[in-house]
């Protein structure tokens, strides 16, 4: 049996969006501090909820300057769970609660076959066969 689990929160998102709801004024270097995370994990966390509205820039970065980091505001404190970001959306579970992903089981057999199947669609469509890549967009 193959067992798919529900989506569960990032934890450095967890930690940085903590630690946002705290300091209320950061930069993304306290951010990478307390969230264990990377630099362009954090960068790229700021850059979706700044365009979201979560913050906005308190002072800008000074070029040449040590310790110029730009100086981000949470303006928008939305709850205890951390927004999410997509492909090219923000989701907050606080405001939009999503409903848990049941645990999906199924024999294995079963599974395999499928990813089969998957497998040669895409080959198909891969070859320009319109018929194969109707099904594959049905089936996804």
């Amino acid at each position: 049996m193959v067992q798919r689990a529900p989506m569960r929160e990032h934890k450095g998102r967890a930690r940085m969006w903590q630690s946002m709801r705290v300091l209320r004024r950061f930069t993304v270097a306290d951010l990478v501090a307390a969230g264990e995370v990377g630099t362009s994990a954090a960068t790229k966390y700021v850059r979706y909820l700044r365009q979201a509205g979560y913050l906005r820039v308190a002072q800008p970065k000074r070029e040449g300057v040590t310790g110029g980091h730009a100086v981000y505001v949470l303006v928008r404190d939305t709850g205890p769970h951390a927004p999410r970001i997509g492909n090219s959306a923000v989701r907050d579970p606080n405001v939009e609660p999503t409903a848990p992903v049941p645990m999906v089981t199924i024999p294995r057999a079963e599974y395999e076959r499928a990813l089969r199947v998957i497998g040669y669609c895409e080959r198909l469509r891969a070859a320009g066969d319109a018929e194969a890549a109707r099904v594959l967009e049905a089936v996804r």
